[in-house]
């Protein structure tokens, strides 16, 4: 939420969908704290101008108006390890995103000094998502423990599959069945036979 931000929001990048030519994009930011309290990592949302006098913006205390919260979400890019942050110290990152096949890899190193001061670093951070994803405001709500899960259609999906393996039936009849019941995901069995074939790998014996 907004009262939660220890700073003021700067801008990462500019994008401008009728010129965009190169999918990867990185810059730095530094920030100035604004007020103290524990820092535990990077939030990132959007403004966008959809046409004129016509915006959107997903910040946090920003009003609802299509919902793009729950279209596009949040991402949180947690630290290592939790910072005290003070007033006026200054936190650095370097966000870089980088196109790799169909999806990003991020990479976001930060550096913290106190006051400013390069003699005095509080924490200096380098993480990637090559080695674990950023988090989502939803992701984060679904490790509560108040949190009553219910399974979404993947979950479906792997429940079904974990259910007919009993030892007696051949991957190529699951898949059948798979795709007998979720046809609308996979319209013949050979399309099912993939994802079967991934949960066998990952649990069967």
């Amino acid at each position: 939420t907004a009262d939660q931000l220890l700073s003021e929001a700067q801008c990462w990048a500019t994008l401008n969908y009728h010129t965009v030519e190169n999918a990867d994009i990185s810059a730095k930011v530094t920030w100035t704290v604004a007020r103290a309290g524990t820092g535990h990592g990077l939030g990132v949302w959007f403004d966008r101008t959809v046409g004129e006098d016509i915006y959107l913006s997903n910040a946090p205390g920003a009003p609802e108006t299509i919902s793009p919260k729950l279209i596009y979400g949040h991402a949180f890019f947690p630290w290592s390890t939790p910072v005290s942050l003070t007033e006026g110290d200054t936190v650095s990152v370097a966000l870089r995103a980088d196109l790799v096949h169909d999806d990003y890899i991020w990479r976001w190193d930060t550096c913290v000094l106190a006051q400013g001061d390069p003699q005095q670093v509080k924490a200096d951070f380098k993480q990637s998502t090559f080695f674990g994803a950023p988090l989502s405001v939803t992701r984060l709500q679904k490790r509560r423990a108040s949190h009553v899960p219910d399974l979404d259609e993947d979950g479906e999906i792997d429940r079904f599959i974990l259910a007919s393996m009993d030892g007696k039936t051949a991957l190529g009849e699951i898949a059948r069945r798979v795709s007998e019941r979720f046809s609308d995901r996979f319209p013949r069995p050979e399309d099912a036979l993939t994802r079967v074939g991934r949960v066998s790998q990952k649990y069967s014996q």
